[in-house]
């Protein structure tokens, strides 16, 4: 039996923050497109999207907004989802400048984004768990 102990995340040789998520997702997971969504970016934003704020006791405010929101099913909840995505990506990972987020499929307990970052002209495609509050 081990004495450490062990977090849902690390920080890796360079000091950027990674680590696992919850339950289902990983870092094999096949993204949207076929391409895969295991990149260092999108397990640092499945960080902070999976988080319901509240949930960490030391740090409330920590997390995304979206998780609140009982659906995502007409264009209009879809743009506020990407606005509260994006305000939470902009403010736990300011080493990251989003340049555009988009809700790609919605299911009864996943969500698909799209975020452009940094630039970059093709998009990181990122599934999330969306939690039942």
């Amino acid at each position: 039996m081990s004495d450490r102990l062990t977090l849902p995340f690390a920080f890796d040789a360079e000091g950027r923050l990674t680590g696992g998520s919850r339950g289902a997702t990983s870092a094999s997971q096949v993204g949207h497109s076929g391409r895969r969504s295991g990149s260092s970016l999108a397990e640092r934003m499945r960080l902070v999207l999976e988080v319901v704020p509240g949930e960490r006791p030391l740090l409330p405010e920590f997390g995304c907004a979206v998780q609140h929101m009982k659906q995502i099913s007409t264009p209009r909840e879809r743009q506020v989802a990407a606005a509260l995505i994006e305000d939470a990506l902009e403010r736990w990972l300011p080493s990251v400048r989003v340049d555009r987020v988009d809700v790609v499929d919605v299911g009864a307990d996943r969500l698909v984004i799209s975020v452009r970052a940094n630039g970059e002209p093709d998009a990181e495609y990122v599934e999330i768990e969306r939690l039942r509050l």
